[in-house]
């Protein structure tokens, strides 16, 4: 249990580098996921009372048991891209290893967190290199409303793309595919999810408003 996975050498059709790389061994796992979700926690346990309303002792749980569950949406969450960019591989004749990609997505959610620290610290003087940095949501009024574009697109800086870049090299890595190739189709979902995020803000918000149904 304690050898490090090995990737079988990549036999698609394509040419393409026969690489064979050693990934995390097994015991080190739950180490590379606490590390991040921790982050996760600490952030929920600290942001999460000031943002919801005061809790009721009896209808309302506790910002500490909201934080754990919080957390355990971004594991979940983590799984779920896993899964989603499995079955695109799989469609391209590639085989991603889901357990280990999930360790992946938790790793390079880390570059969120450090967005969302850079954030933090410039709130009160939010200058172009933070924007370059975390996107346009610097310039948001803490707690002002904003629109759908800003919502979904916000978060667009050199962090995201970083994230981008660092979780297709993870790919390119279990699927042994080429960068280019693993990257081209973490922006191209990137993109169009966060794009269809925009459509769904846009829907809600149009289908809330007084006498507007889901159809406008």
């Amino acid at each position: 249990m304690n050898e490090p996975l090995m990737l079988e050498d990549w036999d698609g059709e394509e040419p393409a580098p026969r690489k064979r790389v050693a990934f995390w061994p097994l015991w080190w796992w739950p180490v590379l996921l606490w590390l991040p979700l921790d982050g996760w926690h600490s952030r929920f346990a600290r942001d999460l009372p000031r943002r919801l309303p005061a809790p009721d002792a009896h209808a309302w749980p506790s910002p500490e048991v909201l934080a754990w569950v919080a957390t355990a949406a971004v594991l979940l969450a983590a799984l779920a891209e896993a899964g989603f960019y499995g079955m695109l591989w799989a469609a391209r004749g590639r085989r991603l290893p889901i357990a280990a990609a999930t360790v992946a997505v938790v790793q390079t959610g880390v570059l969120e967190l450090l967005a969302l620290q850079v954030l933090d610290a410039a709130r009160h003087g939010a200058g172009p290199w933070v924007a370059a940095l975390a996107g346009s949501r610097a310039f948001a009024p803490d707690g002002a409303a904003v629109g759908a574009i800003a919502i979904a697109f916000g978060g667009a800086g050199l962090l995201a793309l970083a994230r981008c870049a660092l979780w297709a090299e993870f790919q390119s890595a279990l699927t042994g595919s080429r960068f280019r190739e693993a990257f081209a189709l973490t922006c191209a979902v990137w993109f169009a999810s966060h794009l269809a995020q925009w459509w769904l803000i846009e829907l809600w918000v149009g289908s809330a408003l007084p006498g507007r149904g889901p159809s406008g």
